[in-house]
């Protein structure tokens, strides 16, 4: 007799399982947005104090934070 797999392969994980990655992948995506957070205040700072010499807008300097951001982001692969 032949053994067959579940149809769904999750199906037969145990709730307390599911439970536990699911708190797993929580905090992991809590950990992400908590340092992309830190990298874009980051930017927004550098950016606010590279332009202080120039009487640009918020707006402006939001833009250059998010130029910053996005270029730091490539370089480094943070995209993940």
């Amino acid at each position: 007799m032949l053994l067959q797999r579940p149809l769904n392969p999750r199906a037969s994980r145990s709730p307390r399982l599911q439970h536990l990655r699911f708190r797993h992948r929580n905090q992991e995506l809590s950990h992400w947005v908590q340092t992309q957070a830190q990298l874009y205040a980051h930017c927004f700072g550098s950016a606010a104090q590279a332009l202080t010499a120039y009487e640009v807008s918020e707006e402006t300097i939001r833009a250059a934070a998010s130029t910053l951001f996005i270029s730091a982001s490539r370089k480094f692969n943070l995209e993940r």
